[in-house]
């Protein structure tokens, strides 16, 4: 599904932080992203959701090269990757189900049927009553599964998740990873950006771990099953 060949990667405007990286996702998989406090890992996510070109090498998702394909190619790519932003990422004027439904209103998707896809999603990650809810008004564990309930809303292949669970108490995060989990149990493969040691204890015996070395490099993990397991506590 995605697999990184020989990449350099820069921050923006500035120099590289991430050297000759090398490693394979597969279809279905489910991995964390480690590695400490500018190390890289918020660079490379934003060069998997093709929101930044690597410096040099490949990157190959969908069976096509993302560093070489054309800029007018990448929005029909973008839409078959679902993100989950650190910061959330929501619009503060519109509605939660506003919010969750504006992939598919931008698509152009059918009104009625975007709002009953919205209602059905909002029910699964727990907010059916807050769909008129305004973000100001939510708490960040509300605002978290708002955020995964966007990401998904257009049956992505690939979800990245960058700190989904470090503004949230234990209770909420082991809920947002069992939505995570149970996505990636229906065939979503899944990269999860995380410096949190109680996630990769609880769950990295089931899953892969990417560690960036803080020296530029990445090490990998296998894979210890095919999906991931989770239930909430």
């Amino acid at each position: 599904m995605i697999q990184v060949e020989n990449v350099d990667l820069a921050y923006p405007g500035g120099p590289v932080v991430l050297r000759g990286l090398n490693f394979r996702l597969a279809a279905g998989s489910f991995h964390f992203l480690t590695g400490k406090s500018g190390a890289g890992k918020t660079t490379l996510l934003r060069a998997l959701y093709l929101d930044h070109r690597p410096e040099s090498g490949a990157i190959r998702m969908f069976g096509e090269d993302i560093a070489t394909l054309p800029h007018e190619a990448l929005p029909a790519l973008r839409r078959r990757i679902g993100v989950v932003f650190q910061d959330f990422r929501l619009l503060d004027h519109l509605t939660v189900a506003q919010n969750v439904g504006l992939p598919l209103t931008v698509a152009g998707i059918d009104a009625d049927k975007r709002d009953r896809n919205v209602a059905e999603l909002l029910d699964w990650v727990g907010l059916g009553d807050k769909a008129g809810t305004y973000p100001p008004r939510l708490s960040g564990g509300e605002k978290q599964q708002v955020a995964i309930a966007r990401a998904v809303i257009g049956n992505p292949s690939i979800l990245l998740a960058d700190e989904p669970t470090g503004n949230v108490d234990a209770e909420i995060g082991g809920r947002l990873m069992w939505l995570l989990a149970q996505l990636n149990r229906q065939g979503t493969t899944t990269l999860i950006a995380t410096h949190d040691q109680t996630l990769l204890r609880d769950y990295a015996t089931q899953a892969g771990v990417l560690h960036l070395d803080g020296k530029g490099g990445v090490v990998q993990q296998p894979i210890m099953s095919a999906h991931l397991s989770a239930t909430v506590s």
